[in-house]
C-alpha cells in the first residue's frame, strides 16, 4: 500500500510538471528585426507569410507561439504573427531592391525571449540587388547550452 501511494504521488507530480512545461511552451515569443531601407522584403515562418513585414524601413515585429493565449483576442490582420513552434521551425526570406531606390545593407535578425544571443541572423550588402534564402532553426523556452546564432547565407 505504501509503495502504491508513493508511485501515485510521483505520477501526479510528473504529470503536473509535464502540463506546466506544455503550458510554458505556448508562451514562446521572438522579436523579428528587419532593416530593409530601399528594399522589398517578404518573410515566411513555417509557411506563413508575416504580412506586417513591409520592407523599405526598419521594423521590430513580435512573433508568438502558434497556440499562444493571446491568439484568441488578436485582430485578424495580426494572426499570422502567431506562427512559432516549440522545436523545429522554418524560415524563408525573399528580397529585392525597389525600383529607383538606393538600398542599404539588408539586416534581418530574430531575438528569442530567454536567449542571450540572437536566434538567427541574415545580412546582405548593398550591392546585392535580390536574393532568397531559407533555413531551419530550433526554438525553446530557454537558450540551449552552447547555443550559437544561426547565420543564414
Amino acid at each position: 500500500m505504501k509503495k502504491s501511494l508513493v508511485q501515485i504521488i510521483l505520477a501526479l507530480f510528473l504529470a503536473g510538471f509535464q502540463l506546466q512545461a506544455a503550458a510554458e511552451d505556448t508562451k514562446l515569443r521572438v522579436t523579428l528585426n528587419v532593416n530593409a531601407y530601399g528594399r522589398s522584403v517578404a518573410v515566411s515562418l513555417n509557411g506563413i507569410e508575416i504580412r506586417k513585414v513591409a520592407g523599405g524601413l526598419a521594423q521590430a515585429i513580435q512573433l508568438y507561439h502558434e497556440k499562444h493565449p493571446l491568439l484568441k483576442e488578436a485582430p485578424e490582420d495580426f494572426k499570422d504573427n502567431f506562427c512559432l513552434k516549440q522545436g523545429k521551425n522554418t524560415i524563408k526570406i525573399v528580397h529585392y531592391v525597389k525600383k529607383g531606390e538606393i538600398p542599404m545593407t539588408l539586416d534581418i535578425s530574430m531575438q528569442a525571449i530567454g536567449y542571450s544571443v540572437p536566434l538567427l541572423q541574415y545580412t546582405q550588402k548593398t550591392e546585392v540587388s535580390a536574393g532568397e534564402t531559407s533555413g531551419i532553426f530550433e526554438l525553446h523556452s530557454r537558450q540551449p547550452e552552447g547555443f550559437k546564432t544561426i547565420v543564414l547565407e
